[in-house]
């Protein structure tokens, strides 16, 4: 579920065409932060799944909360 959930929030930066230099400083926060979670180092937590669904234009909060 993790693993699925990791490709998915990676999918969703390539659709928006952000780098995770762009997306970490949407969300003031490191880049090496953005690639622990993207390679599965570091959990995304409720939080960060709201954060990330805001810099990538995800609206449904159902997709979010997943």
């Amino acid at each position: 579920m993790r693993k699925r959930t990791r490709s998915a929030w990676v999918a969703l930066g390539s659709t928006a065409r952000l780098t995770g230099t762009q997306v970490a400083q949407h969300l003031l926060i490191s880049r090496t932060k953005i690639i622990l979670r993207e390679n599965g180092r570091r959990s995304i937590g409720p939080r960060d799944a709201r954060d990330l669904g805001g810099v990538y234009g995800v609206t449904d909060q159902q997709v979010v909360a997943s």
